[in-house]
């Protein structure tokens, strides 16, 4: 009997097991944590997307690069954070400057705004 017919004594679909018998992927996603600093500055908090938050332009005019990782972060006493926009390696790609973590983090740019962030304390 030929493939992807229906027998009509079982009224069932007879299809390719390769093709339609595959599970659905319900694995719970582990968020890539970033290192412990990035550029020198300590990181206090941080949130990770398999899907970028969105993408910034790169220097040289090539594809731009896709945000994974956002990283609220402090160069040593200084009053002032940073937040770090990161590739899917935790490489800094951006940062912007503000005076207060939760500043930093709820004051995200409409261009990483494809995903929610959840964000993490380090």
């Amino acid at each position: 009997m030929a493939k992807n017919t229906v027998h009509l004594s079982s009224g069932r679909a007879s299809f390719p097991r390769a093709r339609y018998n595959r599970r659905p992927d319900t694995t719970a996603r582990i968020p890539m944590t970033p290192p412990t600093h990035l550029d020198g500055a300590r990181v206090l908090a941080w949130a990770w997307s398999d899907l970028p938050f969105g993408h910034v332009a790169s220097e040289g005019g090539t594809a731009p690069v896709a945000i994974h990782g956002l990283a609220v972060c402090r160069y040593g006493d200084e009053a002032r954070v940073y937040r770090f926009s990161c590739d899917a390696q935790w490489e800094g790609v951006q940062d912007e400057v503000y005076a207060s973590a939760d500043e930093a983090r709820q004051q995200l740019p409409a261009q990483y705004r494809a995903v929610a962030a959840t964000w993490h304390q380090s």
